[in-house]
C-alpha cells in the first residue's frame, strides 16, 4: 500500500472534498477536519471491526463510510454538516436516503456536525432510545407526534443510530490529542505531551493529501500503517513492542494492479493469446488455397479398397502404394471443425493433391532419417500441397487443445501475490503461510487438470503457455527462486519414440512444471486452507513474485490473513489482505 493510503479513510469519511461541508468560512471547514481525525482515531479503539470502506458505491451515493465487522456484518455511515440548527425533518430525510440506499446493513448511523434545537434533541433521543415504537399517548389521548414520525422506521428502528457533535476547536484539539495519546500507549509507546502535539499536526497537516478512492483496508493494516508514519516521522516515538512491518504480502498485477492489500477480483483472461495463435492458423489457409490441383484418379490397377483409401499391393515384393489425399470421410469431419473453430469455410477440393501416393517398402533399410521406410510419390507442387495440408490440420486440432485448456484456466480467479522488503537490509529464510477460509476452493499441481495430447507440448516448452500463470519480467519484480525444484532430464523426447511413449513424456514434464509453479505446502484447518511458501532471499527495498498466480473458486468476496517469519526477524508478522468479488 503507499504512503497516500496511510490515513487515506479519514478524508472521505466526512467528504471533505465533496462539496457536501454547508457550514461557511475556514473556521467551519477546520473545525470539520479535526473533528474527521478525532472521530477516526476513536474508531480505533473498537477492536470488533475488521475493515473499512469509504465513498462506497452504491446506488444513490449515500454511504460516506462502511464499517465491515465478523460474519460480513455491515455498518454504514453518513455525515451530515450545518451552520444552522439541524433540523428533525433534514434528519427524517437523510434516514430514509441511507436505509434506501443499503437495505440489507445491520447498522445505520447518521453522524451530524453542527447544532440541534432542544426539540430536535428530544426527538434523537427517543429514535436513540427506541427499538420498537411504543404505545406512548399525551394527556390528550393521542401519541406523540415524534413516536408517528419514526412509524415509517418501523422494523429497523433498533438498527438506527443518531450522533450529534458540537464542537469549538480547541475542544477538537483536546480530543485529538487525547485519542492520539491513548492509542499509542496501548501500542506500547511512551510519549510526551510535546511529541503529541507535534504528530497531531502532522496528522492535521497532512490530512488533505490522502484519498482512498474507494479502497477497501483492514483495521490491522491501517494501525500498521499508522505506527510505520509515526515511527518513520517522529523517530522519538519508542515502545516496547514496536516491530515495523518490513517484509509483507500485497497484490501486483503488472499494468492491472499496483501495489495493494485489497483488489477486485479478476477472471483469467487468454482471448488476445487464443486470438494469436487463431490470427496464425488462419494465415495458413491461402496458401494452400491458391495450389489448384485435382482430386485424385483411379488407376487401371487391380486395388483392393480399404474404406474410401486405394491400396495398391504388390504382395510378391512387400510393397504398398496408397493415395494421399485424404477420404471423403475425413474430409467432412475437417470441413466442418475448420468452420467450428476459425469460421473459416474450405471446400472439398481444398484437400486435392492430385496423383499423389506414398509407397511403403518394408525391404528397405530403416534408418534413424527415414524409420519408417516410406517415399512420396509425386511432384513437388503435390507434395509441398501435401505437407502444407498435414501441417494446417495438425495446428488445427493443437489449436483446438488450446482453446479448450485456456478457457478452463480463465474459469478460475486470479490471485497475484508479492513478497515485499521495505526494509534497509535483506533477508532469508523466509517462510510465509497465507490463510484462506476453507470456502474458497484453491486449485493445486494435483487438482489441475492437464491439456490433451494434441495441445500438451505449447504449454511446456521454456516459453510456452503455462507462463501465463506467472507474473510477467517486470523492473521491479524479482523472479521466484527455490532450491525445492530439480528439473527432470526430458532430452530422450528427440529419439525415435512411438506416440504413446512421447505422450507419456509430455504429461509427465507437465506435472513438474506444475508443481514448480503450485510450489507450496497445503494443510487443511477447520476454518483455513493453509499455503505455505518458503522464499530463499529477498534483498533490501525489492520485490519477489510468489511462484505462480493463485487460482481459486469463490462465490463471495474474502480475506487471507499471512504469517511472515525468517531468518533476520525477531517476531512473526501478520497481516491480511481483502479479495473482492
Amino acid at each position: 500500500m503507499s504512503k497516500k493510503l496511510y490515513f487515506c479513510f479519514m478524508q472521505l469519511i466526512f467528504n471533505y472534498f465533496k462539496g457536501e461541508i454547508l457550514m461557511g468560512g475556514r473556521e467551519g471547514g477546520r473545525g470539520y477536519l479535526y473533528q474527521s481525525i478525532a472521530t477516526l482515531l476513536g474508531s480505533l479503539f473498537d477492536k470488533e471491526w475488521k475493515y473499512v470502506e469509504v465513498e462506497v458505491e452504491s446506488e444513490l451515493d449515500k454511504i460516506d463510510i462502511q464499517w465491515e465487522y465478523e460474519e460480513n456484518k455491515k455498518k454504514v455511515v453518513q455525515v451530515k454538516s450545518s451552520q444552522n440548527n439541524i433540523s428533525k425533518s433534514s434528519i427524517l430525510h437523510w434516514l430514509e436516503e441511507l436505509i434506501e440506499d443499503a437495505p440489507t446493513a445491520d447498522e445505520y448511523e447518521l453522524f451530524l456536525i453542527g447544532n440541534t434545537s432542544d426539540t430536535t434533541s428530544s426527538f434523537i433521543s427517543k429514535l436513540n432510545r427506541s427499538k420498537e415504537l411504543p404505545e406512548e399517548y399525551d394527556k390528550d389521548g393521542k401519541r406523540e407526534p415524534d413516536y408517528d414520525d419514526l412509524k415509517k422506521f418501523e422494523g429497523s428502528l433498533s438498527k438506527i443510530k443518531v450522533k450529534v457533535e458540537n464542537f469549538t476547536l480547541d475542544s477538537l484539539e483536546t480530543k485529538i490529542n487525547w485519542n492520539l495519546s491513548k492509542l499509542l500507549s496501548e501500542m506500547g509507546h511512551v510519549v510526551s505531551p510535546t511529541v503529541i502535539d507535534l504528530i497531531a499536526g502532522g496528522m492535521i497537516n497532512q490530512f488533505t493529501k490522502f484519498s482512498t478512492e474507494g479502497t477497501k483496508i483492514s483495521r490491522d493494516q491501517y494501525i500498521g500503517k499508522f505506527e510505520e508514519w509515526i515511527q518513520f516521522n517522529y523517530p522519538q516515538v519508542r515502545g516496547a513492542g514496536l516491530v515495523k512491518k518490513v517484509l509483507s504480502v500485497e497484490f501486483y498485477l503488472k499494468d492491472q494492479v499496483e501495489f495493494s492489500t485489497s483488489m477486485k477480483a479478476l477472471n483469467g483472461n487468454s482471448t488476445r493469446i487464443i486470438n494469436a495463435y487463431k490470427s496464425s492458423l488462419m494465415a495458413l489457409v491461402e496458401p494452400i488455397q491458391e495450389i489448384n490441383l485435382p482430386a485424385y484418379r483411379s488407376k487401371n490397377t487391380e486395388v483392393a479398397p480399404l474404406g474410401n483409401t486405394t491400396l495398391f499391393n504388390f504382395s510378391g515384393l512387400g510393397i504398398t502404394i496408397k493415395r494421399e489425399e485424404y477420404s471423403d470421410e475425413l474430409k467432412e469431419k475437417l470441413i466442418a471443425k475448420t468452420k467450428a473453430l476459425l469460421d473459416v469455410d474450405i471446400e472439398k477440393s481444398f484437400f486435392y493433391v492430385g496423383q499423389l501416393e506414398s509407397e511403403s517398402n518394408p525391404l528397405k533399410l530403416a534408418t534413424r532419417i527415414n524409420p519408417n521406410s516410406t517415399t512420396l510419390l509425386g511432384n513437388e507442387i503435390e507434395k509441398e500441397k501435401a505437407e502444407l495440408i498435414d501441417a494446417f490440420f495438425v495446428k488445427l486440432y493443437e489449436y483446438e487443445g488450446i482453446v479448450e485448456y485456456l478457457n478452463y484456466l480463465d474459469s478460475f480467479k486470479v490471485v497475484p501475490l508479492v513478497l515485499r522488503n521495505t526494509g534497509a537490509a535483506s533477508d532469508e529464510e523466509i517462510e510465509v503461510n497465507i490463510k484462506i477460509p476453507t470456502n474458497v476452493k484453491v486449485a493445486t499441481a494435483e487438482t489441475l487438470d492437464i491439456p490433451n495430447d494434441f495441445a500438451i507440448s505449447q504449454f511446456t516448452e521454456d516459453d510456452g503457455l503455462l507462463n501465463l500463470l506467472k507474473h510477467e519480467r517486470s523492473y521491479n519484480i524479482e523472479k521466484y527462486y527455490t532450491s525445492t525444484y530439480n528439473a527432470t532430464n526430458y532430452m530422450t523426447k528427440f529419439a525415435r519414440l512411438s506416440q504413446a511413449e512421447q505422450d507419456k513424456i509430455n504429461k509427465e514434464e507437465f506435472a513438474d512444471q506444475l508443481e514448480s509453479l503450485f510450489d507450496f505446502k497445503v494443510y487443511e484447518d477447520t476454518e483455513y486452507t493453509v499455503l505455505q511458501f518458503h522464499f530463499i532471499k529477498l534483498n533490501s527495498s525489492k520485490n519477489m513474485a510468489f511462484p505462480s498466480f493463485l487460482l481459486v473458486n469463490a462465490e463471495e468476496s474474502f480475506s487471507m490473513d499471512y504469517e511472515i517469519t525468517s531468518k533476520n526477524l525477531g517476531t512473526k508478522i501478520t497481516g491480511s489482505l481483502y479479495y473482492e468479488i
